[in-house]
């Protein structure tokens, strides 16, 4: 994995406002709770993968989601996975 606790480099943005970056690398991670819960709507995920990117680090990556009691939705070029 990318990141030791972490699904590795991500972003985190505002779905009705894709402009509000309630993350991003080089913002501080430990606001981000705070970020999330002043904000109070859906957000999106962001996580940058290669497309010869082992189908065990999308699951790894969608299970450490789940850990947070998330809705898992993969957006690709074309549709959904």
């Amino acid at each position: 994995m990318i990141g030791r606790t972490s699904p590795g480099p991500f972003e985190v943005y505002g779905v009705e406002d894709y402009t509000e970056d309630l993350y991003r690398p080089g913002m501080d991670l430990e606001g981000l709770p705070a970020r999330l819960e002043r904000y109070g709507r859906e957000v999106g995920l962001a996580i940058p993968l290669t497309f010869d990117c082992q189908d065990e680090v999308i699951v790894e990556i969608a299970d450490y989601c789940r850990k947070w009691d998330t809705h898992v939705e993969w957006i690709l070029p074309g549709g959904c996975l």
